[in-house]
Parts: structure tokens; sequence; C-alpha cells
């Protein structure tokens, strides 16, 4: 009898640990940074201000693989804030409106680099001033007398990164004009830096060698000769047109821009194929130019492993100093103060303004923030209105598993926390 007690009570104890170590992975996997923690270093919500927002609102966190991380690359990153100028008649009339991009590079770990590169994006911006006072002046003069029916013009000059590593740094860019026509005039453009010293990369730097722009032109054309005939109208003399954009000879501004996943090459509206074609591009995936550009340029692979973590909250809840680096975007100066900020390392972020379309469908209209990767130590700082309606904001990085999450961003009609959504 005393044995069958004694086992009785041994078989009680067993389940009592078992339970307790239950709630500890309950309480552990809901402890946002900077609860439950005793770590000096490690960035904490200002809790004297106001509470801990519920983790369902504020932290996703996600665990993909159970290897060793690889250590986080130096930070490459860009901010790009928007800007517009608007000018009216003597009657308050608007005329004109210049959109454009204060273009700042963050490299901690080179920052003469840095400079290099906004320096260029200062040019450009000046370069884009003149084409805008040009369209500003014809506003003036078609815009005098404007009746009900007359539509302000329009200049635009924007950029987004398509590739940031320790490698290169490559952006896409776009000018726009509208001034009344059919259609807006639109012109592609695009930039790709080398990391190292911010030397502006042309074709003949990124080649093998120089045989490599014949192979990779007739593969240009191969691929634009599939394209449906009843969607692309080229024009008669497009073969050539192509063609001289590979003459290492004559290289001026390049019609092309690397990706995380290959090479895009593009012509503008009217380039090589009639109006209402528009726009064209082909992709080459990395493993399409393997022995064509140089394998030095090839992207790293993505972290054996990195479990997806990110966070976000008001910016009066954050302690900003406690964060190595601080990237921010003032959108607009009286608006929300949006923070975000990883609790594991994530790669490939993003940060993307956009809108909703008839048909429920969030498209993006510009590049707030981008970086190669994001740790515990970096801080996202945006300033713009966040609407408790429709998200205008979406987050998108990667980890460990190589795929790409999104996240809406905006903030509850209720309290005003700010809320990740995740994109379905």
């Amino acid at each position: 009898m005393k044995r069958l007690c004694a086992m009785l009570m041994a078989v009680c104890i067993l389940f009592s640990l078992v339970a307790c170590k239950e709630d500890e992975a309950v309480q552990s996997e809901t402890t946002l940074p900077g609860q439950g923690s005793t770590k000096a270093d490690e960035p904490v919500l200002d809790e004297t201000k106001y509470p801990a927002l519920p983790i369902e609102t504020t932290a996703i966190n996600q665990d993909i693989q159970k290897e060793s991380a690889n250590p986080a690359d130096s930070l490459v990153a860009v901010s790009l804030t928007p800007q517009q100028e608007t000018h009216c008649n003597d009657k308050g009339d608007k005329l004109f409106t210049y959109f454009y991009q204060n273009i700042l590079i963050h490299m901690p770990d080179a920052p003469d680099t840095a400079t290099v590169i906004s320096d260029y994006f200062l040019e450009k911006k000046a370069e884009a001033d003149t084409y805008a006072n040009t369209v500003r002046k014809k506003a003036q003069w078609d815009g005098w007398d404007q009746d009900q029916n007359w539509s302000p013009y329009t200049f635009e000059l924007k950029y987004a990164p398509t590739r940031l590593d320790t490698k290169l740094l490559s952006f896409s860019g776009e000018y726009l004009a509208d001034t009344g026509d059919a259609r807006p005039d639109s012109s592609l453009t695009s930039v790709t830096f080398s990391a190292e010293d911010g030397s502006v990369l042309t074709l003949s730097d990124i080649l093998t060698g120089d045989e490599m722009a014949d192979v990779l032109c007739t593969m240009l054309l191969e691929k634009l000769a599939e394209q449906d005939a009843k969607k692309v109208n080229y024009l008669k003399n497009y073969t050539e047109i192509v063609q001289q954009k590979f003459d290492l000879s004559d290289e001026g501004d390049e019609n092309w821009y690397f990706t995380d996943t290959g090479i895009t090459f593009y012509f503008s509206p009217n380039e090589i194929a009639d109006d209402k074609t528009g726009p064209i591009d082909v992709e080459f995936s990395y493993t399409q130019l393997r022995g064509i550009i140089k394998k030095e340029l090839m992207p790293k692979e993505p972290p054996t492993y990195s479990p997806f973590s990110v966070n976000a909250a008001r910016k009066d809840q954050i302690q900003t100093n406690q964060f190595n680096q601080v990237l921010t975007v003032t959108c607009d100066e009286n608006g929300d103060g949006v923070s975000l900020f990883a609790g594991a390392t994530l790669y490939n972020v993003s940060v993307k303004m956009g809108h909703w379309t008839l048909t429920n469908k969030f498209v993006d209209d510009k590049v707030l923030l981008a970086a190669n990767r994001l740790t515990e130590k970096d801080l996202l700082l945006i300033y713009a209105q966040i609407p408790d309606v429709l998200p205008n904001l979406r987050l998108s990085a990667s980890c460990g598993d190589g795929q790409t999450r999104s996240y809406y961003v905006f903030q509850s009609g209720k309290d005003g926390s700010i809320i990740l959504i995740d994109q379905v």
C-alpha cells in the first residue's frame, strides 16, 4: 500500500513540473523587448509614459529554422523623403506641382561612400529643377486664364532602390511630366553604384569580358522577339536601338539595374515601341547571367537561419537613444510618429507608401525607406498621417527562409496604438 501511494505521489509531481514548464514557455513566447528582461542594452518601451501595447498589435515573431545565425552585414540603407512644391496664380488657383525626393544614403561603416552617392542624387535633383522650371513656365502661360476643365501641370522625379548590399546599390527611376496631353511624358532612368567607393558602374564594369556585351544583347533581342505581337508594336529600327545600348565604346545612360533576383533591362515609352505599348522591361536571373557578369557582383546567399520578429509602436513609446542607428523619414511634420524595429535580424527591408484601388488592391506609390538588413539595434522612424480605416504604409522584409513577408501599418481607432496586419 505504501509503495502504491509513493508511485501516485511521483506521478502527481511529474505532472506539476510539466505544467510549470508549459507556463514558462507561454510566458517566454509573449515577452516583448524590454518586458521581463534585465539586459541593460536591449531597446525598451518607455513604460513610465505609456503601458506596453498588447502583443498582437505590436510584435510578430516566427521561428523559421533551428540552426546558428549568420553574422549581419554592415548596414546599407536609404531614406527617400517625399517633397512637393506647388505654384499658384495671383488668384490662388493651382498651376503647377513639382514632386521629388530628398535621398540620403546611410552607410555607417563607409560614410565617405554614402556621401558620394548622396551627392549624386543632389546633382540629379538640380538637373530636374531645370526641367521642372520649364514645365512651370508653360503652366503659367497656358493656365493664366484657366477654365474649369483645365488641370494643373505636374513634374516628378522619383527613384526606388532595387538592390542594396555591401557590394552595390542599384536604383530605378522615372521622370514624369504631365502638361495636359493625352498621356504624361515618361522617361525611365537608373543608376548603380559600387558600395566600395560610390562610383557609378557602367555595363563594361559588370561584365566578365567585353565580348559578353554581344552575348547579352543577343539574349535580350531573343526575349523581345518573344513578346506578344498583339500587345507590342515595335518600331522598325528597334533592333539597332537595342544594339546601341550594348556599344561599350559609347556608354551613356544605362538601361539596366540590379534586383535581388537578377538584372532588369528596360526601355522607356516610345523608345523601341509605339506610345500605346508603354514601357518594356526584361529580367534575366542570376542563374542565366553566370559567366556573363562578374562573380563578385552576385548577391550573397541568404543566411541559414534567422527568426522573423518585427515590432511597431508610437514614437513616444520608444527610447530612441538605445538604438545604434535611427533612420528617419518625415512625410508630414505634423504626422504620427511610427517606430518600426526588429526582434531579430531581418533582410531586404522596405517601407512603402501607397493607396487602395477600387478593386481593393494596395498599390505602391513610393519607397520611403529601404535597407539591406535591420537588427535589434536599428530603428525605422516615420512621420506620416496614419489612417485608422485603410492603411497607407506597407512594411516588407525577409529572414532565413528567403520568403518576403509584408505587413500593413496603421493605427487603432480605439486607442491610437500602431498595428501590424499581415498581408494576405
